[in-house]
C-alpha cells in the first residue's frame, strides 16, 4: 500500500538538499516511475495527503456484473472471491489496498448497488457489504463488523486467504475483465 517515512532536515541536511525541501513541513509523494514526485507544503491534511497518494495506488479489483460473475467465480476455483457491494462511485482506497495485500491469495470484485440481480441473489440489504465466496461453502461468508477499515477487513479476509500461488498471473489478467470472453460467439463454417 503506502510507505511513510520522515526525515529530520537538521539531522540529514544532504537528503533535504537533494530533494529540494526548503519549506517546512513538506510532504513528498513518490509515485511509480516515471511519474514525477508531488510535493505538498500548504493546506495539508491527512485526508488531502491520502487522496493525493491514492491516485497512484495499484488495484486488483474487477468490476463485477451479472454478465461476468460466473467467469469471475469459476476462474481459479481454489482461490476465494471477495465481493464488495457499494453504492459509491469508484473503488475505495481501503479495498484497493486489500486487493494488493492479498494479491494471488484472494480475488476482489466490486458490485454496484444498481445491479439488482446480484444484490438480490446475495440478499444484500445495506451498503457497503462484503462477502467471501469459497469453493465448498454453500453460502457466502458475510463480513458482519460495522467498521470498514483496513485492519478489521484484513483480519477478516486473512482467514480465507490461500497460502499458495494459484498458478501465476494476477487477478487483472482475469477473463472476467475481458468482455469478449464472456459473450457468446458464433462461428461461421465456410
Amino acid at each position: 500500500m503506502f510507505r511513510v517515512g520522515a526525515v529530520d532536515c537538521d539531522e540529514y541536511p544532504k537528503i533535504c538538499k537533494e530533494e529540494k525541501v526548503d519549506v517546512f513541513p513538506s510532504f513528498k509523494i513518490y509515485p511509480p516511475t516515471p511519474i514525477p514526485t508531488t510535493t505538498i507544503t500548504e493546506d495539508y491534511s491527512i485526508d488531502k495527503l491520502q487522496k493525493a497518494a491514492a491516485r497512484y495506488l495499484h488495484s486488483n479489483v474487477i468490476e463485477i456484473t451479472n454478465a461476468n460473475l460466473h467467469t469471475f467465480v469459476a476462474e481459479n476455483p481454489s482461490v476465494p472471491k471477495v465481493l464488495l457491494f457499494t453504492d459509491k462511485k469508484g473503488v475505495p482506497m481501503v479495498y484497493k489496498g486489500l486487493s494488493v495485500a492479498f494479491e494471488k491469495k484472494l480475488n476482489f470484485g466490486i458490485v454496484r448497488s444498481t445491479d439488482d440481480v446480484l444484490t438480490g441473489k446475495y440478499q444484500i440489504k445495506s451498503f457497503p457489504s462484503v462477502i467471501v465466496l469459497k469453493t465448498g461453502q454453500p453460502k457466502p461468508i458475510r463480513y458482519t463488523e460495522k467498521d470498514f477499515v483496513f485492519k478489521a477487513l484484513f483480519t477478516f479476509l486473512n482467514v480465507y486467504s490461500e497460502v499458495f500461488v494459484p498458478g501465476g498471473g494476477s487477478s487483472l489478467d482475469s477473463s472476467a475483465t475481458k468482455q469478449w470472453m464472456t459473450e457468446i460467439c458464433k462461428l461461421l463454417a465456410i
